[in-house]
């Protein structure tokens, strides 16, 4: 098992929970999977926690150009130290700015499907108005007002994605 490159990186002060890490191996997904895969980094005292969230770039091929990228939890069982594939994927953004006209707007959100769960919040609007639904599709989300919410309307979404891969 070869791990060719390790940092991590604190959220907040040092110490503070969860931190965050990135790690590049030319190993396949089932190596980096392995119990104890990660047990190499702490018999060389580097800081590896629990409360890691560890972004891992891999191969399949090991002598393929062709890498991809994952996100792992980190887990401890009996001494060995591993990483736990993260089964959903995260997709969200801080705001979206409407542009008025309707009730119902339909925002491009690459990635999302109709298996989606989550939801949409209005921080800001020039109408009084509230939201009805928000529905994910294949790439959207459909969001339905009570009336047209004006065109300064602010919203965000956080959306969690089933994997599919």
């Amino acid at each position: 098992m070869t791990i060719l490159s390790y940092r991590f990186d604190n959220i907040g002060q040092a110490g503070d929970s969860p931190q965050f890490a990135y790690l590049a191996t030319n190993n396949s997904l089932a190596e980096l999977t392995a119990p104890g895969f990660l047990n190499s980094l702490v018999a060389q005292n580097v800081p590896v926690s629990n409360t890691q969230m560890m972004l891992a770039t891999y191969k399949n091929i090991p002598s393929s150009k062709k890498t991809q990228q994952a996100l792992f939890s980190v887990t401890n069982n009996a001494d060995d130290w591993s990483l736990t594939r993260v089964t959903q994927n995260i997709i969200s953004t801080t705001s979206t700015w409407l542009g008025g006209g309707s009730a119902t707007h339909v925002f491009n959100t690459p990635g999302i499907t109709s298996q989606a769960t989550g939801s949409v919040s209005m921080f800001s609007s020039t109408n009084n108005v509230y939201i009805v639904s928000a529905i994910p599709g294949n790439n959207t989300i459909t969001v339905t007002f009570n009336a047209n919410p004006g065109s300064f309307t602010i919203i965000s979404y956080i959306y969690s994605v089933p994997f599919t891969g």
